[in-house]
C-alpha cells in the first residue's frame, strides 16, 4: 500500500512479497481488506503478478470472504482485476453481483465498481448496474469528481444502460467543474456521447441523445449551448489523442502486406482516423468501407484460471467491445483479427494466407 501511495516499486521486493503472500501461508489469515489492498497496490503500480491474483481470487471464493467484503473491498478488487486486464470468472461475477447489495454510499467506490464491471464485461448483472443508477439519481453518493463522472458515463455506455436521468445528473456535476475535466476524461465522454447518438433508443418519441440535459445557472438555449460545447471539446480531445498514437505493430504491418498483395481496388490506409467518429483503425480500405483491427493481447482479458479450454476462450475488454460496436453503428464494415487467429494464419503457406484474408474481407463486405 505504501509503495503504491508514493508511486514507487522495488521490483525485487514486490516479487518476493507477492510470492511470499501466495506460498507462505499468509492468505488464510488475511482479511478481505488485506487482500483488496494487496491487489490494489499491484494494479495501481501496474505490477503484473497473475499467479498472485489467481491465488487471492481463489482464497476469497473458497474462504467465504466475498460475503464479508464491504463497498471498498468490492470496488477495489473489481477495479484491480480490470486495471490489470485479468479475469477470474467466479470471483469477478460474484463481486459484480454483490455490488447491488453491498451498500454503496460514496462516489469513488461506485465509480470504480461500475467502470470495472464495464471493462470486465459483467454487465449481465443488471441489478447491480441499476442499483448504482438509483444512487446517482437520488444523489446518495456525495460529491462526484469529474473523473468519477466520466468513468461512470463511459461505463454506462459500455454496459448499454440507457438511464437518461442518471446520465443527466452526472453531466450536470461535470458542467459545474468543466475546467477540471482532463483529456482522458474527455475521451471517455466522447465515447459516451457517440453511444447516445448512434445507439440510443427512442424515448417518448425523442432520440436518446436529445433527451440529455444539464442543470446549470443558465436556462434553455444556454444549457444546450454548454452541452454542445462540451461535446465539441470532447470530440477534439479524442481525435487528437487518436492521431497521436500511430505506431503500427509488427502484426499490423504483416496484415497490411497480405491485404496489399490481394491487389484490391483502392489504397490500404494505416492508422487511419475516421472523420466524424474519431476512432483510429489499424487498416482502412476506403473503396470497400472496411476497417481491419488487428487485436493483440492488450485487447483481451487474461484468465487467471489453469490452462483449460475455458481459460483459452478470448474475452474482449469493454473498451475494445465498445469500439467495435460504435464502428459498426457508424456504418463501417469491421474485420477483427485476434492475435490467436493471426498466429494460426502465419502457419499457412503464402497462397493460403491470401485465401484466408480474402474470405474475411468478403465476409465483411
Amino acid at each position: 500500500w505504501a509503495h503504491a501511495k508514493v508511486g514507487a516499486v522495488n521490483e525485487a521486493l514486490f516479487l518476493m512479497a507477492g510470492n511470499h503472500v501466495r506460498k507462505g501461508g499468509l492468505l488464510p489469515e488475511a482479511s478481505a481488506q488485506d487482500m483488496a489492498t494487496i491487489l490494489w497496490a499491484h494494479a495501481d503500480l501496474a505490477w503484473p503478478n497473475k499467479r498472485l491474483f489467481q491465488a487471492v481470487g481463489q482464497q476469497m471464493i473458497e474462504g467465504g470472504f466475498v460475503e464479508t467484503c464491504n463497498q471498498q473491498d468490492v470496488s477495489l478488487v473489481l477495479w484491480s482485476f480490470a486495471k490489470m486486464k485479468l479475469w477470474h470468472p467466479q470471483l469477478c461475477e460474484t463481486l459484480a453481483a454483490r455490488v447491488a447489495n453491498v451498500g454503496l454510499s460514496n462516489a469513488q467506490a461506485a465509480s470504480n465498481a461500475l467502470w470495472a464491471m464495464a471493462e470486465l464485461g459483467v454487465g449481465d448483472h443488471e441489478a447491480s448496474v441499476l442499483a448504482v443508477c438509483d444512487l446517482i439519481r437520488q444523489d446518495q453518493l456525495g460529491a462526484v469528481t469529474p473523473q468519477g463522472a466520466s468513468n461512470m458515463l463511459w461505463a454506462l455506455a459500455v454496459l448499454e444502460e440507457q438511464d437518461s436521468e442518471a446520465c443527466n445528473v452526472l453531466l450536470s456535476s461535470l458542467m459545474h467543474k468543466s475546467d477540471m475535466v482532463d483529456v482522458l476524461d474527455k475521451c471517455q465522454l466522447h465515447q459516451f456521447f457517440l453511444t447516445r447518438s448512434l445507439l440510443g433508443k427512442e424515448v417518448e418519441g425523442r432520440d436518446k441523445d436529445s433527451a440529455l440535459s444539464i442543470e446549470t445557472e443558465a436556462d434553455g438555449e444556454d444549457q444546450d449551448s454548454a452541452l454542445e460545447m462540451l461535446k465539441a471539446e470532447c470530440a477534439d480531445a479524442f481525435i487528437s489523442t487518436s492521431s497521436s498514437f500511430q505506431r503500427p505493430s509488427s502484426m499490423q504491418t504483416k496484415v497490411k502486406d497480405i491485404v496489399t498483395r490481394l491487389e484490391l481496388e483502392g489504397e490500404v490506409l494505416s492508422e487511419h482516423v475516421l472523420p466524424g467518429i474519431g476512432y483510429s483503425v489499424d487498416l482502412f480500405l476506403p473503396s470497400l468501407n472496411i476497417a481491419i483491427e488487428v487485436d493483440g493481447p492488450n485487447h483481451f482479458l487474461a484468465s487467471t484460471e489453469p490452462n483449460t479450454q475455458a481459460s483459452r476462450h478470448l474475452r474482449m475488454t469493454g473498451s475494445s467491445l465498445l469500439k467495435a460496436r460504435l464502428l459498426r453503428a457508424w456504418g463501417v464494415k469491421l474485420v477483427s483479427i485476434a492475435f490467436d487467429d493471426y498466429d494460426k494464419m502465419m502457419l499457412k503457406d503464402p497462397q493460403e494466407m491470401l485465401d484466408w484474408m480474402r474470405s474475411r474481407l468478403d465476409g465483411a463486405a
